[in-house]
């Protein structure tokens, strides 16, 4: 009777262990299958959605090596041209969001033109995005389309939150003439270790690694982190910033958040400088033309 009671109970604890591995299982086939949906919060606009700024600008629907076309807002400064700010944003909303005045003006103020895209089904941008390797494709696809109108030394790459990932695995495989940094990551795999520690990191196919970007990386770097920062804690920068050259800065931002880190006057004050001293080492070369190819279509 004792044997079977014991083997009775070896049975549930068995039952038990199994219900658990299923469950974990479960869990891990979620986050695999539906890592798109938890990473990018994209907001959708009608194809004849009208932009209004009084900023001068300009639309253009840029096709990608598969056909995919993706939509960009070019703003125009109003200053002595020194270069053009490649801008590439966080992972919700849409240019909508992204393209406000008040986020941006600093950049054409210094004389930069402003180059915004967005994603793969974000706004008026077609497809979806569903690999990695497809998101770094189309930010060089991207800069290849700029290199049409701007040298590469009159180039300034700012990522944001996502987009800083994508903007150091760009800038440090090309030759811009700056990285700017607002909020990063120092990888995914890490933020996710964080947010969800029980998914095994083998089931990222997120990685972006911009750790690995960073190291070794030649192109002039700035990483911006506001101290308050809660959903991208700032260590991320403190770590990232062991990998910097001497001539690199890290600068922190005291009582600064996350979401309204490009709007903070703490901000826009360290950006309007940074700006000022790259207008004052070299003079542009920036032709400042519009691309004109059968890629785009542009509207003003």
């Amino acid at each position: 009777m004792i044997a079977y009671r014991g083997f009775s109970l070896l049975r549930s604890l068995i039952a038990v262990v199994i219900i658990a591995l299923l469950g974990y299982a479960a869990v891990i086939g979620y986050y695999y299958g539906w890592q798109e949906r938890e990473l990018f919060k994209p907001t959708l606009l009608a194809s004849d959605y009208v932009y209004d700024y009084e900023q001068p600008f300009e639309e253009s629907y840029i096709a990608m090596p598969d056909g995919v076309r993706l939509h960009s807002l070019l703003f125009r400064t109003q200053k002595q041209r020194q270069g053009v700010v490649f801008y590439l944003h966080g992972n919700r909303g849409s240019l909508v969001d992204w393209a406000k005045p008040e986020y941006n003006q600093v950049y054409l103020d210094n004389g930069y033109d402003l180059f915004m895209v967005d994603y793969r089904g974000y706004g008026k941008s077609a497809g979806e995005i569903t690999s990695e390797s497809q998101l770094y494709g189309d930010v060089a696809a991207l800069y290849r389309w700029l290199l049409q109108s701007y040298q590469q030394q009159d180039i300034v790459v700012v990522g944001y939150s996502l987009g800083s990932g994508p903007a150091a695995w760009l800038a440090c495989r090309q030759q811009p003439r700056y990285l700017v940094l607002k909020a990063p990551y120092y990888s995914m795999v890490d933020l996710a270790a964080q947010i969800v520690p029980y998914i095994p990191s083998a089931v990222l196919r997120y990685p972006l690694r911009t750790d690995k970007a960073l190291s070794g990386c030649q192109t002039p770097i700035t990483l911006i982190h506001g101290e308050q920062d809660k959903l991208i804690p700032i260590d991320a920068s403190e770590r990232l910033a062991q990998l910097l050259k001497a001539d690199d800065q890290f600068i922190r931002l005291a009582g600064v958040g996350h979401g309204n880190l490009a709007g903070e006057p703490s901000f826009i004050a360290a950006m309007d400088a940074l700006l000022k001293s790259l207008n004052q080492q070299q003079q542009p070369s920036a032709t400042a033309q519009p691309p004109a190819n059968e890629t785009a279509e542009h509207r003003h």
